[in-house]
């Protein structure tokens, strides 16, 4: 009777319903040891290592009055108890002291572009050093190279780093860009493109199965709501249901659970307040497969407002880890030292017995008389979860 029950209709069509709020959830995280001072616009990654938890490393950023970070921390993550312990890389860098850079991870190689200091675009590469030896050291690069830029985004992507767009400030009438170039075994190249999205700076670029999709940022006169996606040399407009975020730059994206890119802050033109972010009490999620947007609830105590950010997916779950950041493009606002955790409480069949107490005992004859920890069908489970999703 309970497989027969899984095959209605009624029962798959009440999986496309919402997510319910309980399903995306806030916590906060102890953070022990010498954490970094509060900054807008560092650059962070999380590495992961194969015996041992991961680690963060964040450089880098603003820290107002026209001090710069130019100094790396890294922590260990401590996901079971929600907490992470801070330490300097190094005694200091003058190379970074920047913001607006980027940073990614290529192996076992955490490698920086661009960024700005005192009104002085960069287009150089630097490698931090996380072996016996901490240090950061400059990569001298050939081909073709971007020129000097900020707010650009830079992603692991076909064994190479990829980076799209950014801007430069110190040029009259100021520049932005809409190019590709590709970084691989210290050798950059630029991807010719027709039809590129249009230029941009402080936009998010993820990965998604074998392409890349741009949300948003700054065009030079007005923020941008648009998604394309491609590969560098072609792209394409998407034009997904739903509700799609308010215009916005200096965000965050980050793809959780396969599918779901996860839009988070930035900078909003509605704000009276010149520079002021985002004010919001709910995340934006594209389902990349349905091509939908949805604006989704979040549970526990959400942090403050903020641009400026970075957001980090955990390795080995649908977390993310949101670092730093600051309420204003400006030193007027107020900038951050802290660290959240934004959860998807997701279910399947083999991590069944984290269903919610009230699914639980609503569906305690289902559950076999209590014996949860036992491996169901899945068929059994479409029933569990379509209860769940409607209750």
């Amino acid at each position: 009777a309970i497989l027969a029950q899984a095959a209605k209709p009624q029962v798959i069509h009440s999986l496309q319903r919402a997510f319910p709020p309980a399903m995306w959830h806030w916590t906060s995280w102890q953070a022990d040891g010498s954490p970094h001072p509060p900054v807008r616009s560092p650059a962070a990654v999380i590495i992961p290592h194969d015996d041992d938890a991961p680690e963060v490393v964040l450089c880098g950023g603003s820290m107002g009055r026209r001090q710069l970070h130019a100094k790396a921390h890294r922590a260990t993550l401590q996901q079971r108890d929600q907490r992470l312990t801070w330490q300097p890389l190094m005694h200091g860098a003058p190379a970074l002291g920047r913001h607006d850079h980027a940073m990614a991870a290529l192996g076992s190689r955490v490698l920086i572009f661009g960024g700005s200091s005192a009104g002085i675009f960069h287009g150089d590469v630097l490698e931090l050093e996380l072996g016996g030896k901490t240090g950061v050291r400059f990569v001298k690069c050939a081909g073709e190279a971007p020129g000097p830029r900020s707010n650009v985004t830079l992603v692991p992507f076909r064994g190479a780093l990829w980076l799209f767009g950014g801007c430069r400030l110190d040029r009259n009438p100021i520049e932005l860009y809409n190019d590709t170039f590709v970084l691989e075994a210290e050798t950059w190249r630029r991807v010719r493109a027709v039809d590129p999205p249009s230029p941009r700076s402080g936009h998010s670029c993820i990965v998604w199965r074998d392409s890349l999709v741009v949300f948003g940022g700054w065009c030079g006169d007005a923020l941008l709501q648009d998604v394309v996606q491609g590969d560098g040399s072609a792209w394409t407009p998407l034009s997904p249901s739903g509700a799609a975020p308010l215009p916005r730059a200096c965000h965050s994206a980050t793809l959780v659970a396969g599918d779901r890119m996860v839009v988070y802050g930035g900078l909003a033109d509605y704000n009276v307040e010149l520079g002021g972010c985002v004010q919001e009490d709910a995340l934006h999620v594209l389902d990349l497969r349905a091509l939908a947007w949805s604006r989704v609830p979040v549970g526990g105590r959400p942090p403050p407002s903020r641009a400026f950010h970075c957001m980090l997916a955990l390795p080995g779950s649908s977390s993310m880890l949101l670092l730093g950041g600051g309420t204003r493009n400006d030193d007027e606002g107020r900038n951050f030292n802290d660290c959240h955790e934004l959860s998807w409480i997701c279910w399947s069949t083999d991590r069944h017995h984290l269903f919610p107490p009230s699914a639980r005992t609503r569906l305690y004859e289902l559950l076999l008389l209590g014996q949860r920890h036992r491996r169901l069908p899945s068929a059994v489970w479409l029933v569990i979860a379509s209860y769940w999703v409607v209750a």
